[in-house]
């Protein structure tokens, strides 16, 4: 009769062998999401690029096609300043629990309309709908922006529960200032789950319309490309561009946070902030003029250590304070921010 040892001794090596890798199969990959800008701090009058990667972390990572969710706020209490849905990719072939199905500037009345005269109201007719079968909370965000790519309304004119298979529509206005800038702008609508600030993220790709906006109705709309590139593995796979005014534009620290949720089950979360400021504002009153050229001007020639030095005053960082400071003060006369 054979010893059945060896046969216990091979089970035995298989079991342990099993125990260790079946933990390891079952955890699967983890998903990330990252958010960056291309700077710290910008300029009031610069765009500042929104991008990062959304991807599986496993060996090797790999990018996910799939939806991320932007909110960035103002500084301090001046609340939401835009709100945008990005895809990482072509979704053309999957389904939503909920989406969007039309966003129409209109009149009043509903009538589709191209062209928004300033001092008067803006409308916007949503359509959305729920294709699931158990009922959703959904809130409805829209989000207007300029054609140079600044934002001057966002804001979540309704919300609330929807039925399975039911959809529903509104008409919202907007109030289109005077002062608006004329030309060419585009409104974006997302349906969310929550405000991605809250851990909430977006339950469809956001849909988007073009219009004008002008001070007569002889002006036709035109397209706006705020587009989203597609790049390679682990490069970064959506981006958003932020434009601010050179004069007007709040200052401060801006936060933005970035969400998304892949079939229900793994959510990914990030956040980060950008500071917009006033470069050439040497007396701090947030607006460039004679009097910062006044503070540069005595401050010329200095370096580090010297009596005279200030180091707001060295406008190009090269740690001298002197003509080529002076000419980069000349740029941004007129500037300025508010808080």
């Amino acid at each position: 009769m054979r010893p059945i040892f060896p046969l216990l001794t091979v089970l035995t090596a298989i079991l342990l062998t099993s125990q260790l890798i079946i933990p390891a199969l079952s955890s699967g990959p983890i998903l990330r999401l990252t958010v960056h800008t291309t700077k710290q701090s910008y300029n009031v009058g610069e765009d500042i690029e929104i991008y990062g990667a959304l991807y599986y972390e496993w060996q090797p990572s790999y990018p996910v096609s799939d939806i991320v969710t932007l909110q960035v706020n103002y500084p301090s209490t001046h609340g939401l300043c835009m709100l945008r849905t990005l895809p990482t990719a072509s979704l053309e072939f999957k389904t939503w629990d909920v989406e969007i199905l039309s966003l129409t500037p209109c009149d009043g009345s509903g009538d589709p309309r191209s062209t928004f005269l300033k001092g008067t109201l803006g409308y916007f007719s949503i359509l959305w709908k729920n294709n699931d079968a158990i009922s959703h909370y959904v809130i409805i965000a829209l989000t207007l922006v300029y054609g140079n790519g600044v934002p001057f309304m966002s804001y979540a004119p309704t919300s609330g529960a929807l039925a399975p298979g039911e959809d529903r529509s509104g008409l919202f206005s907007v109030p289109i200032s005077t002062d608006a800038l004329d030309g060419p702008a585009k409104a974006y609508a997302s349906a969310l789950v929550g405000w991605p600030s809250a851990g909430g993220y977006a339950y469809s790709p956001e849909k988007s319309a073009s219009f004008a906006i002008s001070s007569s109705l002889g002006m036709a709309g035109s397209s706006v490309s705020l587009g989203v590139g597609l790049l390679s593995e682990l490069e970064p796979n959506y981006n958003s561009t932020l434009s601010t005014l050179r004069q007007g534009t709040y200052v401060g620290n801006y936060t933005v946070y970035a969400s998304s949720r892949i079939l229900g089950t793994q959510q990914a979360t990030n956040t980060t902030q950008f500071e917009v400021m006033v470069l050439g504002d040497i007396n701090g009153d947030l607006l460039v003029d004679g009097q910062d050229f006044q503070l540069v001007k005595k401050a010329v020639p200095s370096t580090p250590g010297s009596p005279k030095w200030r180091p707001e005053c060295d406008l190009n960082g090269d740690g001298i304070v002197d003509g080529q400071d002076f000419a980069k003060l000349k740029k941004f006369v007129g500037n300025y921010g508010v808080r």
